[in-house]
């Protein structure tokens, strides 16, 4: 699966911030031009969480093709779309910029 060669790949993923004392829930990792994202939700509730590129190591105003690992499925991000992740979940995804027409 696409999750089992990630994490067969070798890429190190790096914490992006912490929230005061917790750990960071939000990771980056390249292979080349690839970004890939982890975001963990450590709580008993869905957490949601807005796209935002440059946080993420992206750059700023543009479309991301994203590809989530674990189920598959495939969206397009734009800055502030939600994503939501299930109490104690991660979204693991891989993404792509979508080149302009």
């Amino acid at each position: 699966s696409a999750i089992d060669s990630l994490l067969g790949s070798g890429i190190r993923f790096r914490p992006v911030e912490a929230i005061g004392k917790r750990a960071s829930n939000l990771f980056v990792g390249y292979d080349r031009n690839v970004c890939y994202v982890a975001l963990l939700n450590y709580d008993d509730h869905p957490l949601s969480i807005r796209f935002d590129p440059q946080r993420w190591g992206l750059p700023p105003g543009k479309r991301f093709q994203c590809l989530e690992l674990w189920s598959g499925t495939e969206r397009i991000l734009v800055a502030g779309d939600e994503i939501v992740i299930p109490a104690s979940d991660a979204f693991v995804c891989r993404m792509g910029q979508i080149p302009l027409n």
